[in-house]
């Protein structure tokens, strides 16, 4: 060892009082082995139920603490497998946030926990995911079309005024947003607070893109009781203006989905954020 840093001490010497510019590979030699490499660590666990069954696909994001300068995004994503197992492996050292989201079907509320990554050592976190309780009440039965109604005017106003749907930036130009009448055609849709909904049936929106070319829109996925609980998916995606013969599907940045829970509460719907991503 006392060798190997002899040479590398006399090899930076050498370089540095030497009177030709140093290039790239010289720096590279210049630099010692122990400098510039990141610790790192892992995370290992199991997702499961509040009845201890496993819970499998589900989503776990590790995100920087902010005061690390972290991305609230996720810095890394994984799913569990059909063990309800998951691990992340090469984390750089430091203090995140572990999120977890069921898959939508199973109720589950989200679940975020702080951890913190060592190098050379695996933080384990095994995970117990509780069901949304209101949603075990009595079961809803068919919607009202004043409820329905009512959880689309919600659901609109999570997306366009607190901004929690992905690419709102691009999805609201100037203050206009586009909306698919796709699963909502039946509904009167009121317009959210500074913002001008304009509705469109799929194949208006795909005309309107082959002529201006592509747009981003708004599409509710589904709306769907589930027990006493509503589930709700909205996205925001892209319609393209260019003929798919010809060049074949594209893949966009920026599309993605929210997904709530919502539940009525002394006879008020309340939403409940499950979760939220960038495809």
């Amino acid at each position: 060892m006392k060798v190997i840093f002899l040479l590398e001490a006399l090899t930076v010497i050498a370089l540095l009082t030497s009177q030709q510019p140093l290039t790239p590979k010289q720096l590279l030699l210049a630099k010692p082995a122990s400098l510039g490499q990141e610790k790192c660590g892992s995370i290992s666990g199991t997702i499961i139920g509040a009845d201890s069954q496993i819970i499998k696909g589900a989503r776990i994001a590790v995100v920087r603490r902010q005061e690390e300068g972290g991305n609230r995004a996720g810095d890394f994503t994984t799913y569990s497998n059909d063990k309800g197992a998951f691990k992340f492996e090469s984390l750089p050292s430091g203090n995140y946030e572990l999120e977890v989201t069921a898959p939508s079907t199973d109720l589950m509320r989200k679940f975020a926990t702080p951890i913190t990554v060592r190098d050379s050592e695996n933080a384990t976190a095994d995970i117990r995911l509780q069901r949304i309780q209101q949603c075990d009440a009595k079961a809803l039965g068919e919607l009202t079309r004043a409820d329905e109604a009512e959880i689309i005017r919600l659901m609109l106003r999570e997306a366009l005024i607190k901004k929690e749907i992905p690419s709102y930036s691009a999805l609201v130009v100037g203050n206009e947003a586009i909306l698919s009448t796709k699963n909502i055609e039946s509904h009167r849709v009121s317009n959210p607070s500074n913002l001008q909904l304009r509705l469109l049936s799929p194949a208006e929106i795909q005309k309107r893109a082959n002529q201006q070319g592509d747009l981003m829109y708004l599409e509710f996925k589904k709306l769907r009781v589930e027990g006493s609980c509503v589930a709700v998916q909205l996205c925001n995606q892209y319609a393209d203006g260019t003929s798919t013969i010809e060049t074949g599907a594209k893949t966009f940045g920026g599309e993605g989905c929210i997904y709530y829970v919502l539940y009525k509460q002394s006879g008020k719907w309340i939403s409940d954020y499950i979760t939220g991503w960038v495809s």
